[in-house]
């Protein structure tokens, strides 16, 4: 390799760089490389993903540039809707404009290296987020980056508690509610669409251990007067020794007095109220004196029959 040329993750390389190395405007637009961003090439051996685009903004972006938000919360494996949007914080009322990237002129508390990035930690990832999530998206994210091992609950609630951003009071609301355990973020979704309907919270990933202490079963989500709830995704159960295995699991519940609700993406989505209704008639049949007391998940989980 030609010493002139810089050695960077993805084969990063500026226009002017490669130039100074003897790689002429013809060798960039040929087969070995590929334009990614604003006088910004890559080995073309890598796929464009975002952590290469990341890379490549950051390669023309100041020093002082801080990934953030959307961006920082992938870096950190936290689950955040899909963008094709780089993020970046440009601390002072610096400008920068490149396609595919989103800066905002902001100095970002808490930051950190990663990977050798300058990204904003994890809670306040989180806070910067209330400013373009609602609430059960940054539920998800702050369940997520737990299940992660990114932060603790504490982390956000106390961050949240500092924080005196946009949304302040949607961070704080949603940091309290997010848990260890949760292992999907359709089992948050879930969760948050029963508590959004003022039913009381179910507990998280509930372990039934045989004598020996082994897990032997677990549910997603539980409530004392034995009752599970639980996320099922719809291929999850397809082999017949899957289905073996359910039904085997099935009668130990139910020889234990439990009864188990399995919900799936149409419940979540498209009949919300039917969910909803049906767990409240088994908490009722199982000596819990509970209704629906408020209509906030329609915000979030309008369904065919409350859009209706």
């Amino acid at each position: 390799m030609n010493d002139a040329v810089p050695r960077r993750r993805f084969g990063l390389i500026t226009r002017s760089e490669a130039n100074a190395a003897g790689i002429t405007d013809a060798m960039l637009g040929g087969r070995a490389y590929r334009r990614v961003g604003h006088r910004v090439y890559a080995d073309s051996s890598y796929p464009v993903t975002e952590a290469l685009r990341l890379d490549a903004a950051l390669l023309v972006a100041p020093p002082e540039t801080v990934v953030a938000r959307q961006s920082a919360a992938r870096l950190w494996r936290g689950i955040v809707p899909d963008s094709p949007m780089v993020t970046l914080n440009l601390p002072g009322h610096r400008r920068l404009r490149l396609d595919g990237v989103e800066v905002r002129s902001v100095s970002s508390d808490q930051v950190v290296l990663l990977d050798g990035r300058r990204i904003t930690s994890p809670a306040q990832t989180f806070c910067e987020l209330a400013t373009v999530l609602d609430l059960v998206d940054l539920v998800v994210l702050g369940d997520s980056l737990v299940r992660a091992a990114k932060c603790r609950p504490e982390d956000l609630v106390q961050r949240a508690a500092q924080w005196r951003g946009a949304r302040c009071r949607l961070a704080r609301r949603a940091a309290a509610l997010v848990r260890r355990g949760v292992r999907s973020p359709r089992e948050t979704r879930l969760r948050m669409l029963i508590v959004l309907a003022g039913l009381p919270e179910p507990l998280i990933s509930v372990e039934f251990r045989d004598a020996d202490g082994r897990t032997r079963y677990e549910l997603d989500l539980a409530y004392r007067a034995k009752i599970g709830v639980e996320y099922d995704g719809e291929d999850y159960h397809s082999t017949p020794q899957a289905r073996e295995r359910d039904a085997k699991r099935r009668r130990w519940f139910t020889d234990q007095g439990w009864t188990v609700l399995t919900y799936t993406k149409s419940d979540l989505w498209e009949e919300p109220r039917a969910l909803l209704e049906q767990l409240v008639s088994i908490q009722r049949r199982h000596g819990m004196a509970v209704r629906i007391r408020s209509d906030e998940w329609i915000r979030y989980f309008p369904g065919r029959r409350a859009a209706g």
